[in-house]
C-alpha cells in the first residue's frame, strides 16, 4: 500500500515539485528543473490542433562543430505548417515530438569541439550569431538549440535579434536561386546599369520583399519586376521594384512578354509554382529558380546531403531513399512525374536553366547579408512579433497567407 501511494505521489510531477519548492527560498532553483526548456513543438502529424508550446529537456552539451545557442528569436516560414502536415512522411523518417523553427538570432553559450577555430567561424562563447539551420536539423523555436556552427555568421551590433532572425531561411533562398541561375554577387552594393533583370512571383511574401532588395543591392539587379496585389504597389516600390503586376486583375505572362530579347529576364524567382508560364520570359543565358514547382532529384539529393549527419532525434532518410534519389534512373524518375524534365527541356532550348531550389544553411552568405543591413541596404521586413507563449497564434497568422514580410517569435528573456 505504501508503495501505491508513493507511486501515486510521484506520478503528479508538479504536484510534487510545488510542494518541495513551497519549503525553499524564494530565488532556490531545483536541478531538474534547470534541464527543462520552453518549446513550441508537434507531437505528430496534423493540422493546428497537434501543435503547441510545451516544456522539453534543454539540449544537451555540443557535439563536434556544433555549438549551443540561447535563442532570442526564430522566425516562420510555410515549411514549418507544410512539414508539420507530414508532406515529407514518405521519404522522411522522425523522432517526437518536433520542434518549429530554421532561422534564429542568439547568444553563444557553449562551444563543441573545433567550433572556436578560425575555420569554423572563429565563435566564441557570448558572441551573438544569427542564421539558418539545415532541413532536418529544425529546432529554433525553442529558448536555446544546437547548431552547426558552419550555418552561423556574427550579428552586426545594429541589427536587432528580431531583425536577424527574419531573414535566415529567405536570404538563404534568394542567394542559393540567383547562384543557381549563374549569376554572381557584385562587389560594391547597389543596381548597375548592366546588371541582370530580374522577375519574382509572389513579391510581397517573405522571400519576396527581401529578394527585391538582394536583387538590387547583392546582384545589381537594373530592373526588377514582382508580382503581387495593387494595394502593395507602393510599399514594393520602395523596397526597389520597378514594376509591380497586380496577379489579381493581370497576367503576367501576357504584360511581361515580349518579341524584344532585351526586355526579357535573366533571373526569374517562382514563388508561386508558375513556373511553366515564365519560360517565354526567360532571356538566352538566364535561368528560372522556383521553390515550388518540380521539385527534382538534383535538389533533393543537394538537400539530403546537407542533412546526412542530422543528430539522432531530428528526420533522417528512410532506408532506401538516399540511394534511389541518387540512381540515375530514381533522379529520372522523379524529375519525369514532378515535370522537371519538361521544364529543363523547354529552358534548354531557350538557351536557360531550370532549377528547384531547396534552400541550406551557409555562413559565407549569412554573413554578406549581415553587412548589407548593417551599412542600412537591406532591412528586415517584419509584419509581427509574438512572446513564445503566443507561438499558436503566430503559425494561424502564417498560415492565413495574408502576412508581408516575416512573422517573428521572441524567447522569454
Amino acid at each position: 500500500q505504501l508503495l501505491r501511494s508513493v507511486s501515486a505521489l510521484l506520478a503528479h510531477r508538479r504536484f510534487l515539485w510545488s510542494l518541495i519548492a513551497s519549503f525553499l527560498p524564494q530565488n532556490t532553483i531545483m536541478a531538474g528543473e534547470e534541464t527543462m526548456m520552453d518549446a513550441f513543438l508537434y507531437d505528430r502529424f496534423g493540422g493546428p490542433e497537434v501543435q503547441r508550446v510545451g516544456k522539453i529537456p534543454k539540449p544537451g552539451p555540443p557535439g563536434k562543430g556544433d555549438i549551443l545557442i540561447k535563442v532570442h528569436a526564430a522566425s516562420l516560414n510555410p515549411v514549418d505548417f507544410k512539414q508539420r502536415g507530414g508532406g515529407l512522411r514518405l521519404i522522411l523518417r522522425y523522432g517526437w515530438p518536433q520542434l518549429f523553427g530554421f532561422d534564429f538570432s542568439g547568444e553563444i553559450v557553449a562551444l563543441g569541439e573545433g567550433a572556436g577555430e578560425n575555420d569554423c567561424g572563429g565563435f566564441a562563447v557570448g558572441d551573438e550569431v544569427f542564421g539558418m539551420v539545415n532541413g532536418l536539423r529544425k529546432c529554433t523555436c525553442a529558448e536555446y538549440c544546437v547548431v552547426s556552427a558552419d550555418i552561423c555568421a556574427k550579428k552586426p551590433k545594429n541589427v536587432t535579434h528580431v531583425e536577424a532572425a527574419s531573414v535566415g531561411l529567405v536570404g538563404m533562398t534568394v542567394v542559393q536561386s540567383f547562384g543557381q541561375c549563374f549569376r554572381a554577387s557584385t562587389e560594391t552594393p547597389g543596381p548597375s546599369p548592366t546588371g541582370p533583370r530580374v522577375l519574382i512571383l509572389r513579391g510581397s511574401g517573405g522571400i519576396g520583399t527581401i529578394a527585391i532588395q538582394l536583387a538590387k543591392q547583392m546582384f545589381g539587379a537594373r530592373y526588377v519586376a514582382v508580382t503581387a496585389s495593387a494595394s502593395k504597389t507602393e510599399e514594393l516600390q520602395k523596397l526597389g521594384a520597378d514594376r509591380v503586376i497586380d496577379y489579381k486583375t493581370q497576367k503576367f505572362e501576357k504584360e511581361l512578354a515580349s518579341s524584344d530579347e532585351q526586355e526579357l529576364f535573366d533571373v526569374i524567382l517562382d514563388g508561386t509554382g508558375e513556373a511553366s508560364k515564365c519560360v517565354p520570359l526567360i532571356r538566352k543565358g538566364g535561368g528560372i529558380a522556383s521553390i515550388e514547382a518540380s521539385p527534382d532529384g538534383e535538389a533533393l539529393q543537394r538537400w539530403l546531403s546537407c542533412n546526412a549527419t542530422s543528430p539522432e532525434g531530428y528526420g533522417h532518410a528512410r532506408a532506401g531513399v538516399a540511394s534511389f534519389i541518387s540512381n540515375p534512373v530514381g533522379s529520372w524518375l522523379i524529375d519525369t512525374l514532378t515535370g522537371a524534365s519538361s521544364l529543363k527541356r523547354r529552358c534548354k532550348a531557350r538557351g536557360a536553366v531550370f532549377n528547384h531550389v531547396i534552400a541550406s544553411g551557409n555562413r559565407s552568405h549569412m554573413h554578406n547579408i549581415g553587412v548589407l543591413m548593417q551599412i542600412g541596404r537591406v532591412k528586415a521586413q517584419v509584419q509581427a512579433v509574438f512572446p513564445l507563449a503566443r507561438a499558436t497564434e503566430a503559425m494561424t497568422l502564417l498560415e492565413a497567407g495574408r502576412a508581408t514580410g516575416k512573422i517573428v517569435i521572441e524567447m522569454p528573456k
